[in-house]
């Protein structure tokens, strides 16, 4: 059995994580869309895609209120916050995977330890 190699792996790691904040972010931007034009919540689809997204958004619930812009459009400061820490985790994980590639740089201070 040939264990796949480092590259393989980070490659691997990249692109799922890639597709994975795509798919994340997509969704999370639609419920925006959606929340700010006030879907019409007693449709059959938009229960069942908030309900779906809320998941997403879950951890990140009511660290920022949602705001009222205008008269009547709601703008969820958390949906924009849990874009932005799923994009920071993201990141890391593609650093990491960077690094176990072995392409990422070594920082000053590591080039003297």
């Amino acid at each position: 059995m040939v264990m796949p190699s480092r590259k393989t792996i980070s490659t691997f790691l990249i692109q799922f994580t890639l597709v994975s904040l795509i798919i994340i972010e997509t969704l999370i931007v639609t419920r925006l869309i959606m929340k700010f034009l006030q879907a019409g919540e007693q449709a059959l689809f938009t229960k069942w895609f908030y309900s779906f997204s809320f998941k997403l958004i879950y951890p990140f619930w009511d660290s920022f209120p949602s705001r009222i812009v205008g008269t009547r459009y709601v703008l969820e400061v958390s949906s924009i916050f849990a874009m932005f820490m799923y994009a920071v985790a993201a990141f890391l994980i593609i650093f990491s995977a960077l690094r176990l590639r072995g392409t990422a740089r070594k920082s000053a201070a590591e080039k003297y330890l």
